[in-house]
């Protein structure tokens, strides 16, 4: 019985360390590229954005998985901005 649980034990370990290892790899980046394509003005970004809707209306998309925009109505100094385009 106390054999069986060392070797459980030792398996387990083993195990762990090898996730560890697979977790902590070096990932390979070369496919991540930027591709910068700033709009120049605050109207044609909600143009490109009314475009984007009228692309999404025709996927069958969760209400919760279209894309939105968070404005203030009017250009701002700054923006922050999120895609995975």
């Amino acid at each position: 019985m106390r054999m069986t649980l060392r070797i459980l034990v030792v398996i387990i370990a083993v195990l762990a360390a090898g996730a560890v290892v697979w977790l902590l790899r070096p990932l390979n980046l070369d496919d991540l590229v930027s591709k910068s394509d700033p709009a120049r003005s605050y109207d044609e970004a909600m143009e490109r954005w009314e475009r984007k809707q009228a692309v999404e209306a025709d996927l069958p998309l969760h209400d919760g998985g279209r894309t939105i925009v968070l404005t203030h109505g009017y250009q701002t100094e700054r923006v922050l901005f999120f895609s995975t385009d």
